[in-house]
């Protein structure tokens, strides 16, 4: 996907699911996140994308790792759907910001 002229994207998606990591870390469960690559003519990042609200996200390690005051960036901030969305949709905005694009 691409950004409109002024960078700003969209997409459709199922929310996903908490899912346990594995045997290698038994009775770990992510959050719901969303895996996100972004490549720019100049930088790369990569992220993960989580939800407000998620009990889930105060244990993740992860989200946890994040530099100080930085988590709540990893947080898509769920608002109100308009109401030409389908019934029971979220809308969530995450801001990606890159320096050189």
């Amino acid at each position: 996907m691409n950004t409109d002229a002024d960078g700003c994207y969209k997409f459709k998606t199922v929310k996903p699911g908490a899912y346990p990591i594995g045997p290698f870390a038994p009775g770990v469960i992510r959050p719901p996140h969303i895996h996100l690559r972004l490549v720019g003519q100049e930088d790369e990042l990569v992220t993960q994308m989580y939800f407000e609200g998620e009990s889930l996200n105060e244990k993740d390690r992860w989200l946890q790792s994040a530099l100080p005051g930085s988590a709540d960036l990893l947080i898509a901030k769920v608002l109100p759907p308009p109401p030409d969305l389908e019934p029971n949709s979220l809308l969530v905005v995450f801001d990606i910001v890159t320096l050189r694009g």
